[in-house]
């Protein structure tokens, strides 16, 4: 991209032409002779000859600022830097003082490594010529790369007083702007490029570069469609855009554009693993597999294709791969964050909840802030019975992101097993703000009211909304039930513990709809609601003394 690379071609530099230049100039008699035929050998593109013809001439006269600047155009024009400079360094050490020698040694400079001497030699170049908006361009560039930051800041702004209707100057200022991190003045002077030229192809690569460091990546995407309009053949561009089109979600598009560039050019890592990615969205398992073991062809090391070959292995089940897999992608690459913890749940997977807990504990101690490895850990805990290590680590990873519904969740259930109930309804308070459609937590607080047989209209407004979002669920129902049982409304919590007993035989539904029939008066109704829990839980005291209570 030309507005975050370092200094580019001089492209204003016409390197054919000398021998025009070239008329009046009078080497040494015997000299004169080689500087014509180099001046027509040129002419014609043999550069070759042109090139011996001046180093002819050269021996008659090394003084000659004439034919040291023809050797340095012809030697800059083939990329032979290293003997521009030397020919250029002549030129000027005896009087050659055109600008556009200068231009020419500057930049063979900056491509041998010399910024410094590069700026050196365009500071005296503008001042010869203090209008010359190229010279100005080619001078901000190498300061941009030294990190003279505001000489270069100055002198792009020159440019764009000198050529106030050419887009590049501001193109180059809003690449300058954009590598400092200010995105606002990179945006705008972007957008103004475009109100100079609508059709400039690197405003509009800029724009979605600033975009993307703004995580506006719709407006990056914009931009980048932009650009591929005027490029369509660009499989580096269709690469890139088909990176944030995954990153949108737009997987078809994704497909189409990284599927081009990999035919582009097949070693486009980036694209193999974003097409994994697609073909794993996709659940095309064998397509995706391809994908990460190509890139793992040419990258051994890439731990996140690894994870993902991993995943793959544990979604045909096949345990033992999977731990080969990811344990692999952390040798690798130790610094990849989601192979830990994934390694840890296969570890669970596989039953081995110590082994699991060792490796997240020692996880968390290189990375305090690994939120999911606490997460992780306290679904551990909580599986062995830990309620108090449970608690501890749910409460790290809040600590870490404290916006996460879920955690709030869990956090919730463990207050419960540790009977903190006042604390497990906060906790569930906090998850419903954080995910408005967490169904269970209105249900959980709703019911636990119920219980108390407290907030009992607050209880009622909980476990309908519960129900809302979760109409066919027969806990909740069993709860709704029960709230009309604690305000008395018999009817109304027979009718919905009936239609909960229906679409669960479970235990507690059908103790609550007898605790309903015997307050009710409905006695035969009562011990055969009990009776049936009774068959489902046949170690329940409390059961069993209701059943003979009404014998």
């Amino acid at each position: 991209m030309k507005t975050f690379l370092p200094i580019l071609w001089l492209i204003w530099v016409l390197l054919a032409g000398c021998a025009a230049r070239k008329e009046d100039v009078r080497p040494a008699t015997g000299g004169a002779t080689h500087f014509s035929m180099g001046s027509l050998y040129e002419a014609r593109g043999d550069i070759e000859r042109a090139i011996s013809e001046y180093e002819m001439a050269l021996t008659y006269d090394r003084t000659s600022p004439e034919i040291n600047a023809a050797l340095l155009a012809l030697y800059y024009s083939q990329g032979m830097f290293d003997k521009a400079v030397l020919f250029g360094e002549a030129a000027l050490k005896h009087g050659e003082s055109s600008t556009r020698t200068m231009a020419l040694l500057a930049d063979a400079y900056i491509r041998t490594g010399r910024p410094e001497k590069g700026a050196r030699v365009l500071e005296k170049a503008v001042l010869t010529d203090s209008t010359d908006a190229n010279l100005w361009s080619a001078l901000a560039r190498v300061h941009d790369v030294l990190g003279s930051d505001s000489e270069a800041e100055v002198e792009y702004k020159r440019v764009i007083e000198l050529q106030p209707l050419s887009p590049d100057g501001l193109v180059d200022l809003g690449g300058f702007y954009g590598k400092r991190g200010d995105f606002v003045k990179a945006e705008r002077y972007y957008n103004e490029a475009l109100e100079v030229d609508f059709d400039h192809y690197e405003a509009y690569i800029g724009l979605g570069a600033v975009k993307e460091h703004m995580s506006d990546y719709g407006g990056a995407a914009v931009m980048y469609e932009q650009a591929l309009g005027l490029d369509p053949g660009n499989f580096q561009l269709k690469s890139r855009l088909g990176d944030i089109k995954t990153m949108l979600g737009e997987l078809e598009e994704a497909e189409k554009l990284l599927t081009e560039a990999v035919y582009r050019n097949p070693l486009d890592l980036r694209a193999h693993r974003n097409l994994g990615f697609i073909f794993y969205q996709k659940r095309e398992l064998e397509r995706s597999m391809e994908q990460f073991l190509m890139v793992l062809g040419l990258d051994p090391e890439d731990g996140f294709s690894r994870y993902n070959l991993s995943r793959i292995y544990y979604e045909r089940r096949m345990l033992g791969r999977a731990l080969s897999e990811i344990e692999t992608a952390i040798s690798v690459d130790p610094e990849f964050k989601p192979a830990h913890t994934y390694r840890a749940f296969l570890l669970v997977e596989r039953g081995e909840y110590e082994e699991a807990e060792r490796s997240l504990r020692n996880y968390v101690r290189m990375d305090r802030d690994a939120k999911d490895a606490y997460d992780l850990l306290g679904y551990i805990y909580m599986g062995l019975g830990r309620y108090e290590k449970a608690k501890w680590a749910y409460t790290e990873a809040l600590r870490v992101d404290s916006a996460d519904g879920k955690v709030w969740h869990s956090l919730g259930y463990v207050y419960d097993r540790l009977k903190e109930y006042a604390r497990a309804i906060t906790a569930f308070e906090n998850a419903i703000k954080h995910d408005p459609e967490d169904a269970a937590a209105y249900n959980y607080i709703g019911y636990t009211y119920a219980e108390r047989g407290e907030n009992l209209d607050e209880a009622l407004r909980l476990v309908q909304r519960a129900l809302e979002l979760e109409p066919e669920n027969a806990y909740f129902r069993d709860s709704l039930g029960w709230v009309y049982y604690r305000q008395g409304r018999l009817d109304q919590a027979a009718f919905e513990l009936e239609t909960a007993a229906r679409a669960g035989d479970e235990p507690v539904i059908l103790e609550h709809l007898g605790d309903v029939y015997v307050k009710m008066g409905r006695l035969t109704d009562a011990r055969a609601s009990y009776g049936r829990a009774l068959e489902l839980d046949s170690l329940n005291t409390q059961l069993k003394a209701k059943l003979e209570a009404l014998r």
